[in-house]
Parts: structure tokens; sequence; C-alpha cells
């Protein structure tokens, strides 16, 4: 059973609109319930736990003999940890809808695991920082002495990393609700965009130059570092081409070697996005890859 519901939770939906509504549907019900009755989950979603008397919510339940400092930081740890979870269940269909909708072309695992832990991280530090000038401007010291060097290759996945911050923002200043209808309404509309396949061009393109149609066949030649590549080439081939023939390998420096393979690819894939993906595959040692257009031969 607990292995079943943690491969829910981390496999690509198959049916994305529909999972994506139940699971909103059960989460904004359960969190109606809980606000219902327990108050300092009412204050974590609608904001004001920090301006809350020392003995309400969960603090004094647990230590009725509580004084008033202890009630307020019982209070705040509670709050924390409620906003904590709450970002954590707000951030997790944002994953579903970036595995459902990039699964085919930019995908990338890291990016994932980003999107389901930042949130939880930007909540807990404006939870610290505010309301505190000298914790924000120490955090500010903090994060410029960090260099960033990682970067995004595609303005989508920018896009991803915003809404996060935006909605660790939002559960850090106790605002849950708007974090919740900013992740329903991205999710919702970035899977219906996806497959309604919004934005796709319908003018043909331009013929090359002299006049001739653009090939869709070729001699790739993909260099690698070891012999265990070869699976991992043959797998991006099989799922974004027509066909594919091997034709061979050579040696191709001290320990690289050259993959020669007869590809026919299909009318909605460009040779670059075949190489790119190889490229990305981290897993192997793929060095290079390249296309020769020119020999034009059919893999059969």
């Amino acid at each position: 059973m607990l292995r079943r519901f943690f491969e829910f939770l981390t496999q690509a939906p198959r049916a994305p609109i529909r999972q994506l509504v139940a699971y909103y549907a059960v989460v904004a019900a359960a969190t109606t319930a809980l606000a219902a009755y327990i108050p300092i989950v009412r204050s974590a979603i609608v904001g004001g736990a920090r301006g809350a008397a020392p003995d309400s919510g969960l603090s004094q339940f647990l230590n009725p003999s509580a004084g008033p400092e202890t009630g307020r930081t019982l209070a705040f740890d509670l709050t924390m940890v409620i906003v904590m979870i709450g970002a954590f269940l707000v951030a997790l269909p944002v994953t579903w809808t970036y595995m459902a909708t990039r699964f085919k072309r930019g995908f990338d695992q890291s990016l994932v695991q980003t999107l389901l832990v930042l949130p939880v991280l930007v909540a807990s530090i404006i939870m610290i920082v505010q309301n505190s000038l000298v914790l924000a401007f120490a955090l500010a010291a903090v994060v410029a002495a960090v260099r960033f060097r990682s970067t995004l290759k595609d303005a989508a996945d920018a896009m991803y990393i915003f809404l996060a911050i935006g909605i660790g923002s939002a559960a850090g200043v106790q605002a849950l609700t708007a974090a919740f209808i900013m992740s329903l309404l991205f999710s919702v509309l970035s899977v219906t965009l996806w497959s309604c396949d919004f934005g796709r061009c319908l003018v043909p393109p331009e013929p090359a130059a002299g006049g001739g149609k653009e090939s869709r066949r070729g001699t790739l030649a993909v260099r690698v570092g070891d012999a265990e590549a070869r699976a991992v080439v043959e797998d991006v081939l099989a799922r974004r081409t027509r066909k594919f023939k091997f034709g061979g390998a050579r040696p191709d420096g001290n320990s690289a070697s050259l993959l020669n393979y007869r590809v026919q690819f299909k009318k909605s894939v460009q040779a670059s996005d075949v190489i790119a993906a190889l490229l990305k595959r981290r897993d192997a040692a793929i060095l290079d890859a390249s296309l020769d257009a020119r020999q034009s031969a059919s893999p059969a």
C-alpha cells in the first residue's frame, strides 16, 4: 500500500486533468474541515497566526500551563510546520504538471525535485525573517555570498521556478489560500494548453536553399566514451525517430567510439531535437552527435 502511494506521488499522471482536479478537490475539502475545528490551521491558511493570543490554538491544548511567551513560541512553531506541509501539498501537483507536459521534451528530473523542495524552503525562510529587518538583511548577506552556477536552458523551466518561489512566498506569509489558487490555475491552464497543443505553427516550413524539400533522412554519427552508451543512444532514437538502423562503430581517439546510424525522422521531430536529447542524457558517456543529411539512404 505504501509503495503504491509513493508511486502515485512520483509518477507522471496518465490523465493529468482528472488527477489534478481530484487532488485539488480532496486537499480543499480536507483543509476546510481542519480549519473549521483547529484555529491554528485556520490562521496559517488566512494569516494572523503571529498576532493570535498565546492561549489559542493547539499550543494551549498541548501545554495548558504554558506562559504567554511559551504559548507564542509553540504557536509559531506549529504554524511553521503547518505552513511547510501546506507548501509541499500545494507544490506537489505542479511537479505532476511538469512531468506530464515536459516528459517528451526538455525533461529534467533535478528540476522536478527542486519544484517540490523550493516552496518549502522559501516558506520556512519567510516565516523566520518576516517582521524582522535585521534577519532579512542577514539573509540577504548570506545569499549574496553564494554564487549559483546552474542555468535554465528553457524559458518554461524558469516559469516553473518562479511559480515555486511564488507558492513558497504565499505560504510563508500564511496565505496558503493564495498559494492554492496560484497552483490550481497554473496547473490546469498548463495541462489544458499542452493537451490542445496550443501555439503550434500550422504554416509549413520554408523550403531549403535550391527549392528542395527538407530531408527527413540522414546518417547520424554519435561519439561515445564507452560501449554501454549504445543502449542509451538507441533508446532515444526509438522514441524520437520513425526508424533507424545501426551502421557500425569505429574507434575515434583513445577511448572513444563513433556510432553510425541511418535514421528517418518523424515529421514532428527535428534533427536538432534528437541531438539535444542525446546530449542531455547524463547517464551515458555521449560526447558529441552530428547529422549528415546528404546520406539519405533509408534505414530499412
